[in-house]
């Protein structure tokens, strides 16, 4: 339990820096700047795409879901709604986009527990999910954009976006090059830096931008990292969008990555997961029912518990020991909890991820029958399996994903 609980520190320091890194790009204007950009851009026959590329940009930048929805998606919900999408469907593109960068930025508490139960480097399970989530992404881009097209309203008012934009021009001072310090982090995760580094000097670079192009005070900092950035622009939409990050909103998810390594710790102590894991090795005999088996193990886990690390760190425990038996690279087994947990969650009922996006976007279940890349991910992870494309095996000395 104790090595566990190691391991998944790495996730909380991650975790806690990307909410300290967002209340510092809310007051240095980069967040704000790539909203006012985006919606610059929009076009009324492409909003659902553009909605669906949008949320994917946030994500990967911040690597949450919950907060690309909240501040992003929540912008595009109230701009599809107003030019007559229909609210499943822009809500469909929204979470879809935001479980994208969820589920593949180096920064995403998810991607870093997943790495971290398996014992897999963060930028070769990251690697290896490119495979089954890229070609997801782009047929998810292709049917939001035939979808779109199809229900746009004609009559297009772009008040909403106006007014938006008008106040975020008043509150900072809005340019392209406070998006730098978001396009740093990017690059310093492409160029494989550890991810505590990466963010350690974007969060530097950040303070800098923020004290010479908003004239930010260094009083207000403090306040920003413990509590987040409180936004007082009049406009109750745009307060709402802006208001996030700091220290405090990290507790939840701490106490949750820590409560779910306990648990499986503790399960792995009462030999409870060793019977599970003979049971299924005297019937699992092949790369292809391993990863099938791994799949619905995950969907099991968060339909039970309706918990994305749940999911993920209990089947991780159990089943890392049958890769390395069958010489099964763990980066498929890293790769196999994401495809099913991270990316599943969104469309249980009765889980957080749910009740969230229900609450933030006023939406229904409506909204699950579009959420086009929580069902594509797992069904190319299905078609590796079958194939045995991208399965790599360690008796091949396949040491990382190609």
């Amino acid at each position: 339990m104790a090595l566990l609980i190691q391991r998944c520190t790495i996730s909380v320091f991650v975790l806690l820096l990307v909410n300290i890194l967002i209340g510092i790009w809310m007051v240095g204007g980069a967040i704000p700047s790539l909203i006012y950009y985006g919606l610059a851009f929009l076009s009324p026959s492409f909003i659902v795409p553009f909605t669906f590329l949008l949320c994917v940009i946030m994500s990967l930048f911040t690597g949450t879901s919950f907060g690309s929805i909240a501040t992003m998606g929540v912008a595009l919900y109230g701009v599809g709604i107003s030019i007559g999408v229909p609210a499943p469907l822009i809500v469909g593109a929204i979470v879809s986009g935001a479980f994208f960068g969820d589920k593949m930025s180096p920064m995403s508490d998810t991607t870093n527990l997943a790495a971290a139960t398996t014992g897999t480097p963060l930028y070769s399970h990251v690697h290896s999910m490119l495979y089954t989530t890229l070609p997801a992404a782009i047929l998810s881009l292709i049917l939001y954009t035939f979808l779109g097209i199809q229900h746009t309203d004609s009559t297009y008012s772009s008040a909403t976006v106006n007014r938006i934009m008008t106040v975020l021009s008043k509150s900072f001072d809005i340019q392209i090059i406070c998006i730098i310090p978001l396009l740093l982090l990017l690059i310093l995760s492409f160029l494989k830096l550890h991810v505590m580094i990466a963010m350690s000097v974007t969060l530097i670079v950040s303070i800098l931008f923020a004290v010479v192009i908003q004239d930010v005070p260094f009083s207000l900092f403090e306040s920003c990292v413990v509590s987040g950035y409180l936004s007082h622009s009049g406009y109750f939409l745009v307060d709402e969008i802006l208001s996030r990050g700091g220290i405090a909103a990290s507790v939840s998810s701490i106490s949750i990555v820590y409560f779910s390594a306990a648990m499986g710790g503790a399960l792995q102590a009462c030999r409870i997961l060793d019977v599970f894991k003979d049971t299924l090795l005297r019937l699992i005999h092949s790369g292809t029912s391993l990863v099938l088996s791994t799949l619905a193990f995950c969907y099991l886990m968060v339909c039970i518990t309706g918990n994305q690390m749940l999911g993920i760190v209990i089947p991780g425990i159990a089943l890392t020991p049958l890769y390395d038996r069958l010489h099964i690279s763990r980066w498929v087994l890293s790769r196999s909890l994401e495809d099913a947990s991270t990316i599943g969650v969104p469309l249980i009922p009765w889980s957080a991820a749910f009740a969230f996006i229900s609450s933030t976007l006023d939406a229904d279940m409506s909204y699950i029958p579009y959420a086009f890349l929580c069902y594509l991910v797992p069904m190319f992870s299905v078609l590796y399996a079958v194939t045995g494309l991208a399965v790599w095996h360690t008796e091949n000395k396949v040491d990382k994903p190609t």
